[in-house]
């Protein structure tokens, strides 16, 4: 199996555990979430970015929970899973190491 397809096979993984457990209990399992973006995060945008969810996860208050509960209690699980994947994923580490390549040249 390629590297990118072993990858894509955990992400899918993680991101189907994560939608399990945010049905469950989606506060704590948000942040999790959120924290697990923050350890992997590379690239400045994606260190940027999951260090202000967390800021905005520190407030229990936070419309993002409610959000979050409706977007998996009304969305089906296979299309949310597809849109987390391609936005969180393809666009930010594949699709941001294709342009870094393609600047390169």
């Amino acid at each position: 199996m390629e590297s990118r397809a072993l990858s894509r096979a955990m992400v899918e993984s993680v991101v189907d555990r994560s939608l399990r457990e945010i049905v469950s209990d989606p506060d704590r399992s948000l942040r999790k979430l959120v924290d697990l973006g923050n350890l992997l995060a590379r690239g400045r945008s994606q260190k940027e970015s999951f260090s202000l969810l967390s800021r905005v996860l520190e407030n229990e208050g936070s419309p993002y929970y409610d959000m979050v509960r409706r977007i998996v209690q009304e969305v089906d699980r296979e299309k949310l899973k597809c849109f987390g994947i391609n936005l969180g994923w393809e666009s930010w580490t594949v699709g941001a190491g294709r342009i870094r390549a393609l600047e390169g040249e």
